[in-house]
């Protein structure tokens, strides 16, 4: 499937110095996943080659935007759970039931952070409507479980809205 808005909620653990992300709206113009789909980094942080932090470790919007330094994370070999959550416009990335980071993806900031990024070359990075949603694989063991994810671009059958933007009347 391709997604507009979504949420995406997975577990997640590393193996010591393992590597790995989660890239969304992802197009199959280029020949990898990384150059249209931004990604949540999934590290060993302490144990990745050079320790990680800002842009390069979990929970960052990789090489873009560095995720809160209290985040709570687990370390290798223990379970920690992603959730990536876009809806018009506005992206977010979860680590452990806490937001890490938000940043919107319709600004002219966006595309300035895009411009001072390795991804400058790459024609429809981040800029993509829609897309697929991708699992990295750099060769280093990192496992996934209860992988689930919710079209958020249009209403469930039945669903009826109890604010109409204004008041509470509904």
């Amino acid at each position: 499937e391709q997604y507009t808005d979504f949420e995406l909620v997975l577990d997640f653990k590393c193996a010591p110095g393992g590597n790995s992300g989660v890239m969304y709206r992802v197009d199959e113009r280029h020949q990898y996943p990384w150059m249209t789909g931004p990604e949540f980094q999934l590290l060993d942080d302490a144990g990745w080659k050079e320790p990680a932090e800002g842009v390069h470790a979990t929970g960052a919007l990789y090489d873009i935007l560095g995720p809160a330094k209290d985040k709570p994370y687990n370390p290798a070999g223990e379970w920690n759970t992603a959730r990536i959550r876009l809806k018009d416009g506005l992206l977010t990335h979860a680590l452990n039931g806490r937001i890490v980071l938000a940043q919107r993806l319709d600004t002219p900031e966006w595309r300035s952070k895009i411009a001072a990024s390795k991804f400058k070359g790459y024609d429809g990075f981040g800029v993509q409507p829609r897309g697929y949603l991708a699992l990295q694989d750099h060769g280093q063991e990192v496992w996934f479980r209860d992988i689930k994810v919710r079209d958020l671009s249009t209403e469930p059958a039945g669903a009826t809205p109890l604010f109409d933007g204004k008041s509470l009347a509904g």
